[in-house]
């Protein structure tokens, strides 16, 4: 009795776990208790032991409540018969218990704990074993005991008086098993069916030696809880993203490898562009070093200058005296005709060259204005050229441009704005407006795509919901189909079971000489309902032991009857013997004694005659309940059906509730298929309001078309800018070159005009200096 003196153990865990277990009056265990650690249980021994036994008596077998050796035995021997590990071919009854209990705290610091129990009853000569269930918050050894003072282990009865209120006893192993999953596990039936196979799988001994992949991958694949739609649906999340994310990446690649293309044409045009702008810096820097040179040049003669002034000055006062001292002397000379005549000839010498300076002057300057006109001439015909190979460049930029705009939808605001677009007529404004306008209708285009993005995004969101709701639908139809097939089998090994319940009935009748039974019509209903339905008594069962009740009460009052008249028939022979014994023990006897003996002698034997036919009786009557007892015993066990039975109701509840699921899923599959075509249709119809409807599928590469779009656009706007700038130098090159030429025209009229001044001013002089003579020629070398 040491299990009764150790102390209880307490859970510590918040969730249920086994504490300890017992055997009683089962195999070699009188009374023996098992306790766990942590939930766990370690069973060591040589072979033979009893480590089986546990094993079969214990976990599942409390959790399932079959007692058929395929679901008892760890290794399903059909061989073994549950009854053995009570009578063990040595008892001829016994009634034994197997039990766990279970405990948990809760977060209060609260002990709660629940024991399950199976009860099982055997006598010798009957197949089977009656059994009953419990379920009870009472600790064995404390609150409850099974066993009473006097050894004896408690009936159905008598454990149901003791557990009253605070557990439960049950007769069938169904309704056990549900009240076990509610109180401790809180699955569905077929949940919790499928997790017993599981037990029931792996606690096979040398498992592996005798695996079964597939089977055991079934198993533990029933066992498992269905994945969480919130799960599927964040997954779906995840991987949809990811393919954004992984669209936007490759989008990006594309962006970069057309921006690094973009810079590497826009670094040549920089270049060029700041070499355009840094010429006009450099030249402003060189007239500006020109200039400061100038200066210097400048403030150098300057200084130069003043010094000659200051000399001037002094040769100018001297000057001064000489004119005064000389003047009287020339209004002397001006009062004579020689004089006048002359100064007449020196006037004609001054005008006759002052006339050829002017002609050469003019020819030199019509020699600059003709190397100023070439040059000019030269330099028109390098701006036409240039002029020429900008416009080739702008054509060629437009007509890339536009073939961009026709792949990317924008052919309308590309021949809008630069169809028919002046280069050479266009202002600043003009391009300016040109460059906003397509600029706003690339942004409008983007924008387009991203609600079209976005309407994509909910399109392909519906039809991911649609499809996850379709692939639940179908799974749900294929457990639905499974489950009819389970029902069908169920039904036919219920059919199966009551096949071989009224055959084991038949035969058992057939061999029955004591037991009577009602076969009546009553009794045939009640048979057939408890086939159909096993929820009551088995009417055999209770038909026998109820004709075994009268029948033994019968017997019982044929059995007193009986022996009341062996005790009479015993007393009397007693006396009669008695008197006989004492006659014969006289040591003489009359002749009435004599006489007495011989009729001592025939009472007796009449007497004996009529006890005999007495015992006899007795002993027939008590042969004969003995047999009725028997018979009543060997009744046929219903175990068989009301398993089949409530295993076909379990899953026959499994395909209701399925049943229920599949419906809910055809609702949802048909208001996401409704929401999908709301969807669709609205993106459709947005996107051919957009215009943007060839591209539905690929906006990445509408996008990219974009990319390349704006791409060729900033080649356009240079190129525009660089024909303006040459057409604009070719303009100014040209204006240049015909204010030459009128500048050559005007030095040519002016220098003929010059050139017969100076020829009339020579004949002039030449024919002035003829009429003077030496004398005027003296006076004029005077003077």
């Amino acid at each position: 009795m040491e299990a009764q003196t150790r102390s209880l153990p307490f859970p510590s865990r918040q969730r249920w776990q086994p504490l300890r277990s017992g055997l009683i009056n089962l195999y070699r265990y009188d009374r023996e208790e098992f306790h766990y650690e942590e939930g766990r249980l370690l069973l060591r021994g040589n072979n033979g032991t009893g480590k089986s036994r546990v094993l079969a008596l214990q976990l599942p077998f409390l959790l399932d409540g079959e007692v058929n050796a395929q679901r008892l035995e760890p290794d399903a021997d059909p061989s073994k018969r549950i009854e053995w590990n009570l009578l063990m071919d040595r008892y001829p009854e016994r009634t034994g218990y197997t039990w766990i209990e279970f405990g948990r705290r809760d977060e209060g610091g609260q002990d709660h704990y629940l024991t399950l129990g199976c009860g099982l009853s055997a006598v010798e000569g009957q197949t089977g074993v009656r059994q009953w269930f419990f379920i009870t918050i009472q600790r064995i050894g404390k609150q409850l005991e099974v066993v009473s003072h006097a050894g004896q282990v408690l009936g159905k009865d008598r454990l149901r008086e003791k557990i009253g209120s605070a557990g439960q006893v049950f007769e069938a192993a169904g309704p056990y098993r549900r009240a076990v999953n509610e109180a401790l596990f809180h699955l569905d039936e077929y949940r919790y069916a499928s997790l017993i196979n599981l037990l029931i799988q792996l606690r096979r001994p040398q498992l592996t030696r005798r695996l079964d992949e597939h089977e055991l991958s079934r198993a533990l694949s029933e066992a498992l809880p269905p994945v969480s739609a919130a799960v599927v649906a964040s997954l779906a999340e995840v991987f949809r993203t990811l393919e954004s994310d992984r669209t936007q990446l490759e989008s990006s690649k594309a962006a970069l490898a057309a921006v690094e293309h973009f810079l590497t044409e826009y670094r040549g045009y920089a270049e060029v562009a700041a070499k355009r702008r840094a010429e006009q810096v450099l030249r402003t820097q060189y007239e500006y070093e020109a200039a400061l040179k100038e200066i210097l040049t400048a403030e150098a003669d300057c200084d130069r200058s003043l010094t000659e002034l200051a000399r001037l000055k002094a040769d100018l006062e001297r000057l001064s005296a000489e004119e005064h001292a000389l003047q009287a002397e020339i209004t002397a000379f001006h009062e004579s005709s020689q004089l006048r005549e002359a100064h007449t000839l020196e006037q004609a010498h001054r005008a006759a060259a002052d006339k050829r300076r002017d002609a050469d002057s003019a020819a030199a300057e019509l020699a600059d204005a003709s190397r100023l006109r070439k040059s000019c001439a030269e330099e028109h015909q390098r701006m036409r050229a240039n002029l020429e190979h900008r416009q080739l460049r702008l054509a060629a930029v437009m007509d890339a441009a536009g073939e961009a705009a026709l792949s990317a939808g924008l052919e309308r605001l590309h021949r809008e704005w630069l169809g028919a677009f002046d280069a050479e007529a266009a202002g600043e404004g003009t391009l300016k407006q040109a460059r906003e306008r397509i600029e706003g209708g690339i942004q409008t285009q983007i924008e387009k795509m991203e609600c079209v993005r976005s309407l994509n995004e909910r399109f392909t969101l519906a039809r991911t919901q649609f499809q996850r709701a379709s692939d639940e639908r179908d799974r749900l139809s294929g457990l639905l189909d499974d489950a009819r097939e389970c029902v069908t089998r169920a039904h036919g090994e219920h059919r199966s079971a009551v096949t071989s319940f009224l055959e084991a009935a038949s035969r058992w009748t057939a061999d029955l000489t004591e037991l009577p039974l009602p076969f009546d019509q009553t009794f045939i209903d009640s048979v057939k309902e408890f086939c159909d339905k096993p929820h009551g008594p088995n009417p055999f069962a209770t038909a026998s032991w109820k004709a075994l009740e009268e029948l033994t009460g019968n017997f019982a009052e044929r059995r007193a009857y009986l022996k009341q008249l062996e005790t009479t028939q015993t007393e009397k022979l007693i006396r009669l013997e008695t008197e006989h014994e004492g006659l014969v023990s006289a040591e003489s006897l009359d002749e009435w004694g004599r006489g007495r003996i011989l009729e001592l002698q025939a009472a007796i034997a009449e007497t004996q005659s009529q006890l005999d036919p007495v015992i006899d009786s007795i002993e027939e009557l008590n042969r004969r309940e003995g047999i009725l007892r028997s018979e009543a015993h060997t009744a046929p066990a219903d175990d068989g059906v009301r398993a089949a039975y409530d295993y076909s109701v379990a899953v026959a509840r499994h395909v209701e509730s399925l049943r229920g699921r599949m419906n809910e899923a055809e609702e949802y599959v048909r208001q996401k298929r409704l929401q999908l075509d709301q969807v669709t249709e609205m993106r459709d119809r947005t996107v051919e309001d957009l215009g943007i409807g060839r591209w539905i599928d690929d906006l990445d590469s509408l996008k990219d078309r974009v990319t390349r779009y704006r791409f060729a656009l900033s080649s356009v706007w240079p190129a525009v800018e660089s024909f303006q700038e040459a057409q604009s130098a070719g303009e100014r090159a040209w204006t240049h070159l015909e204010l030459a030429a009128a500048r050559e025209e005007r030095q040519k009229e002016t220098l003929n005009e010059l050139e017969r001044r100076a020829i009339a001013a020579e004949l002039g002089r030449d024919a002035a200096g003829r009429a003077i003579d030496a004398g005027s020629g003296e006076v004029l070398q005077r003077i």
